[in-house]
């Protein structure tokens, strides 16, 4: 920091966290991770957990900055599975084949799939000293669904458990292997100077939409909107029962929570992605979930257009949000849904040329709207 030498303590602090969560996971017979797993009911590497109000706090910043289900995932990224038995990896949503979890690589299949959640080992049994996969569908897969499988299959030869091995993490920042604070530090450091240079604020300047709307998009990726954790970062103080998410009333509100882990959230997103018939995981941080681009969004235009949706989206969550909070109205999911359908329209309509659809025919089919433009 300025040349001194002085370490930023927010990121530092971030670093010396990350050292417990890797800890918990080597050391998961000790004692104390034992104490910690039976308080907390922790997972057996916290990836597969949002915080409650009854935490502590400290376990509330472990989750925070380790990933959990409520933030960006930059220690997933640093580290490399080992798979022995499979007991401590999932399936579909650890990174255990590659950089990318296979419930984004193959989403048709994870939501077919009646195992989103096993681990590794539940997924197959020993045969003969050799690793079988034995992989269960809600229903008869499509033709091309089994193409999908097979693919899936091959990408698997290369990845049997091995018996009697434990699993365990490699960390990518040391030649050896072993987690260090010190290039934790340098990894978190890398990623925010990369991530400042990104260009997300940039862009969001060039999408159709009110001005007022894109500087709500500015302030939100720039954590500036008046959430309960940025209120609580300035001193002021909530009462437990307003601190929570008025759509789950379950967690506290955060922004990453708001606008993209919430479970009624991510469920408004889910009735946005089946206009264009594309099921899959979306990213839980904020930047992240904003430059993801489904499968079927590839033309520019697509693109641009598929933001004003993203920002109709958010924008909406956070107006409905604010009524709830402040003039006391009751949440209607199916009112939020079709509020979003029509300013969609109206802003595709009023800020594009190329957007010729009628109000009928965008709400009749959306999707179809959306993935013809520009073709």
């Amino acid at each position: 920091m300025g040349g001194l030498g002085v370490k930023n303590i927010t990121r530092f602090n971030m670093a010396l966290l990350a050292k417990w969560r890797w800890s918990l996971f080597h050391q998961n017979d000790s004692l104390w991770a034992r104490v910690l797993y039976s308080r907390y009911g922790g997972g057996t590497n916290l990836c597969a957990q949002s915080s409650s109000r009854r935490d502590s706090i400290w376990w509330r910043d472990l989750l925070m900055v380790c990933g959990g289900l409520e933030q960006d995932n930059w220690f997933e990224r640093k580290i490399k599975w080992r798979i022995g038995s499979g007991a401590r990896a999932r399936f579909w949503l650890d990174n255990w084949t590659g950089p990318i979890c296979l419930a984004s690589v193959f989403p048709r299949l994870f939501t077919i799939s009646e195992q989103q959640n096993h681990f590794i080992q539940d997924m197959g049994s020993w045969t003969d000293s050799s690793w079988v996969w034995q992989l269960q569908w809600r229903r008869e897969r499509f033709e091309w669904e089994i193409q999908l499988e097979q693919q899936l299959m091959q990408q698997l030869l290369e990845c049997s458990p091995r018996a009697e091995q434990v699993d365990s993490w490699w960390w990518l920042g040391e030649p050896s292997g072993t987690y260090t604070v010190r290039s934790a530090y340098s990894a978190i450091t890398s990623e925010v100077v990369v991530g400042s240079n990104n260009g997300a604020p940039n862009i969001i300047w060039s999408i159709p939409a009110p001005p007022k709307v894109k500087i709500f998009a500015w302030r939100m990726m720039s954590r500036g909107l008046p959430t309960v954790d940025n209120l609580a970062s300035r001193s002021i103080t909530i009462s437990d029962n307003d601190a929570l998410c008025v759509f789950c009333k379950q967690d506290i509100e955060t922004d990453y929570h708001l606008f993209c882990t919430c479970s009624v959230v991510d469920k408004v997103w889910k009735v946005c992605l089946s206009w264009i018939n594309c099921p899959t995981p979306l990213p839980r941080c904020i930047l992240e979930h904003f430059n993801f681009i489904p499968g079927p969004i590839y033309q520019n235009v697509q693109v641009e257009y598929w933001r004003t949706v993203w920002l109709v989206t958010t924008w909406t969550v956070w107006r409905t949000r604010n009524l709830c909070r402040f003039n006391d109205n009751s949440f209607c999911f199916d009112s939020l849904v079709k509020e979003i359908l029509v300013h969609s329209w109206r802003w595709l309509s009023s800020f594009t040329k190329t957007f010729r659809y009628t109000f009928s025919q965008w709400c009749s089919n959306p999707g179809l709207c959306l993935c013809r433009l520009g073709a």
